[in-house]
């Protein structure tokens, strides 16, 4: 367990405590980290500047900016990570991408950067906890 870890980072600050958590278990049991960002396009969301190294790997996505502060947390960090960015429904592809890849374990923030409706009427994280067939990590 922990040997291959999807960690759902939004931009939001519990995303990036999580992102910390799930470092700290890569380190201490030799595992890898699959990043991922969704733009989520199922609802109004908003696109962020395109700039910095990202610009043509994420330029469908947006998340540049996500990438970048991303890359500011990992610098030096001896774990092992990839970067993937998705299109669609963030809960429906946290999901699909940890099956796809054969993670182990999801870790992710208890609350996100959602619409204000997903804030009190269920959210990503209580949909993953839910669906999901592998352990999940909730960082708050």
């Amino acid at each position: 367990m922990y040997k291959k870890i999807l960690v759902a980072v939004d931009g939001s600050d519990l995303s990036f405590k999580a992102l910390e958590h799930a470092e700290a278990l890569a380190k201490a049991t030799e595992g890898e980290l699959l990043l991922l960002t969704v733009n989520d396009n199922t609802a109004h969301s908003t696109q962020h500047k395109r700039i910095g190294l990202f610009e043509e790997f994420s330029d469908s996505t947006g998340n540049v900016q996500i990438f970048n502060d991303i890359l500011n947390v990992m610098v030096g960090s001896p774990v092992k990570y990839k970067l993937r960015s998705e299109n669609g429904s963030p809960a429906q592809l946290i999901i699909k991408v940890a099956e796809e890849t054969a993670c182990d374990t999801i870790v992710m923030g208890s609350r996100g950067l959602g619409s204000l409706t997903k804030l009190f009427v269920g959210s990503v994280s209580s949909e993953v906890i839910n669906k999901a067939q592998i352990p999940v990590v909730i960082v708050k």
